[in-house]
Order: structure tokens, then C-alpha cells, then sequence
């Protein structure tokens, strides 16, 4: 095995697919954030993250669940900013001139005076004047266009402390493997139903519908056996 000296000199490596596929999730988790405040508001704040080459993880503050149709908006703008294929600019500046150009810094980070910038995304024009759709302050490896992100694909929304959400999602080739696999689930489930996929939520609701009505009758005449029988030993 060796043997490890002080003042011994080491070389670490990376793979260059998982250093890719974890920028692709950190640049990413940037446009989530500003896309979620996009949708639901400016109280949105992050709370905490995590990046890997595997999987992007947000915590944000919000007071109630996020219903499916805010996700889909969410997902949207972030994979509209992704198409866009804009650069990821990054540039060094004074704290307050980070300000002044309303970046945002990510909770419980302390910064110097002088503080590194990442901006991404299609301006806009915000109360009169052209934003950037993401700008934050951040120290972490990114990619050099939002397009090399290729798509971004939510997988939970879910509820972590009282006030507090958590967004899970995947990029790149892990969505596309997570989107074909949720395609393979609905092709058995419409081959196992005996429908056309489009056709799957409705019979699913059919069939709720009627397991309701058979249980109600079931429990209808359970009690109206009791009632019989309490009635022969009266």
C-alpha cells in the first residue's frame, strides 16, 4: 500500500465525465433557483443544495407545497434557458458592484470584497431594467453555455421541515435515462390496461371510481348483515 510522509507531494485526478455532468448539475441548480423564484415569488430562498454527477438537490424556503403545475412551469423555464444556449459569463468584482447589478448571495456564505459572478440565461427587462435571468455569486465549477446542460428533468418536489421545500432533479443523460424510463413504465401500464398511453389516467380513474362504488356496497351489505343477524338473536 505505501506509505504516506509529511511534505509528500500528490496528484489528484478527476474523470473529465464526472467533473462534466457535476458542472452540468451545479449550472443548472442556478437556473432552478431562478426559475422557482420566477414562478412562485421572491420569497423563495435557498436554503441548502446538493451537486453530484448523479443528481441536483434544492432546498428552498416556501410555506406550502408546490402543485404539479408550478413544477411544469419551473422545469419549462429552465429547459427554455438551456435552448438558449447562452454563455455562462463569469467575472470578478467588488462586492458592492455585484449588488448594485442584483446578484445573489447563496445563504451562509461569508465574501470578501472582492467576489466572483456567475451570470446565465436570456436578459430580460425587470421594473424597467434588463436583468440577466440568473445572477449569483458563486465560487464552483459550471459550464460554459447553458445548452451544454442539454435538459433538466425535476423528479420530486416534497416537503423537508415546516416552511422548508426540497426540488430533486437530473441533467444531461441522467434525465434522458430517467424520462425513458418513466416511457417504458406508462407503455406497460397501457399495455397491462389495454389502452393507448394517452388513454392511461382516465381508465386509472375509472377503475378507482369503481373499486369506491364496489367498496360502499360491500360495507352496505356488511351492514346490513349485521343487522340481520343482531335482529335473529333479539
Amino acid at each position: 500500500m505505501g506509505d504516506i510522509s509529511t511534505k509528500q507531494t500528490a496528484e489528484a485526478q478527476v474523470l473529465s465525465s464526472i467533473r462534466a455532468a457535476s458542472a452540468k448539475n451545479h449550472s443548472a441548480t442556478h437556473l432552478l433557483h431562478a426559475a422557482l423564484r420566477e414562478v412562485l415569488g421572491d420569497a423563495v430562498t435557498q436554503k441548502g443544495s446538493l451537486v453530484s454527477s448523479e443528481v441536483l438537490r434544492f432546498d428552498f424556503a416556501y410555506d406550502k407545497p408546490v402543485s404539479a403545475a408550478e413544477i411544469m412551469r419551473v422545469e419549462r423555464l429552465v429547459n427554455e434557458q438551456i435552448q438558449a444556449n447562452t454563455p455562462a459569463r463569469i467575472e470578478h468584482m467588488s462586492i458592492d458592484e455585484a449588488m448594485s447589478q442584483g446578484a445573489m448571495a447563496l445563504f451562509g456564505e461569508k465574501y470578501g470584497s472582492d467576489v466572483r459572478v456567475l451570470t446565465m440565461g436570456t436578459d430580460r427587462i425587470v421594473d424597467g431594467q434588463r436583468k440577466p435571468f440568473s445572477i449569483e455569486l458563486c465560487g464552483g465549477l459550471h459550464v460554459q453555455r447553458t445548452g451544454d446542460i442539454g435538459v433538466l428533468k425535476i423528479t420530486s418536489e416534497s416537503g423537508i421541515a415546516a416552511g422548508i421545500r426540497r426540488v430533486e432533479a437530473v441533467t444531461g443523460m441522467n434525465a434522458v435515462k430517467n424520462i425513458q424510463q418513466s416511457e417504458q413504465q406508462l407503455s406497460e401500464l397501457a399495455s397491462q390496461l389495454k389502452v393507448k398511453r394517452p388513454e392511461v389516467a382516465q381508465r386509472v380513474r375509472t377503475m378507482a371510481d369503481k373499486q369506491r362504488d364496489l367498496e360502499k356496497q360491500l360495507e352496505r351489505l356488511q351492514q346490513k348483515n349485521r343487522q340481520c343477524s343482531s335482529s335473529q338473536f333479539a
